[in-house]
């Protein structure tokens, strides 16, 4: 097992805390894929793979704990099992486009440079009804 899934895979075990200590904070940052802004057509994203590496069976949470430095990420946004977030977006009301619970959608990469001590929060904008401009962006960096 390669070195990122190792930590990765311990992050999943026992990183369980919202918030980082302060040594942890001295060398990491955390990345947060499982919350979006539907009322703002930001919706939460599935990460396959991190720096290449595929991070499909691991149970992490949505929460990666990275080294500092530049980190890529691979996915596709989701909508949730109730579809409240697509009814609260209005890209689909609007265009009258179509998605269900389950649905991979806007399949995409992404680099974010991770800074020690922050949190960025990662979603998939679909806030244009063209399906080639929905991509996955960092909405939120907390400090």
């Amino acid at each position: 097992m390669n070195k990122l899934i190792r930590n990765l895979f311990a992050v999943a075990v026992v990183f369980g805390a919202s918030s980082l200590s302060a040594e942890e904070a001295a060398t990491t940052g955390v990345v947060v894929t499982t919350e979006g802004l539907p009322e703002r057509c930001i919706l939460a994203v599935v990460i396959t793979e991190v720096d290449g590496e595929d991070v499909t069976g691991l149970e992490n949470e949505g929460r990666f704990e990275l080294e500092a430095g530049k980190h890529s990420f691979s996915g596709y946004g989701v909508v949730g099992e109730d579809g409240a977030d697509a009814e609260m977006c209005a890209t689909f009301a609007d265009n009258a486009i179509e998605v269900n619970p389950g649905d991979e959608l806007g399949k995409g990469s992404m680099t974010v440079d991770v800074k020690a001590g922050k949190e960025y929060y990662l979603g998939l904008d679909v806030r244009r009804a063209d399906k080639s401009t929905w991509k996955i962006v960092a909405w939120k960096i907390k400090h």
